[in-house]
């Protein structure tokens, strides 16, 4: 099954935090508990799994995020300041 692309201006953001991986969006935040390297996954609010893409350097590209059967795909965009 191929993920739908993530549509464009919606976005949300994944940060580590103490050591820690968040995800937020909309305003709701969750811990990112690993699963494996590159595999991650939120129990609350929802059951989501997010998997990070790399290219052939081992640099994260963009991930994956599943939920109830769905999955999207977003490219990363990184966060200036």
């Amino acid at each position: 099954m191929q993920a739908k692309q993530y549509p464009p201006g919606d976005l949300f953001l994944v940060e580590q935090k103490d050591n820690k991986l968040f995800f937020t969006d909309r305003g709701n935040s969750a811990e990112l508990l690993a699963e494996a390297v590159d595999k991650f996954f939120i129990r609350y609010p929802a059951d989501l799994t997010v998997t990070f893409s790399r290219d052939e350097a081992g640099k994260i590209i963009k991930l994956i995020f599943s939920m109830n059967g769905r999955s999207m795909e977003a490219k990363k965009v990184i966060k200036r300041d």
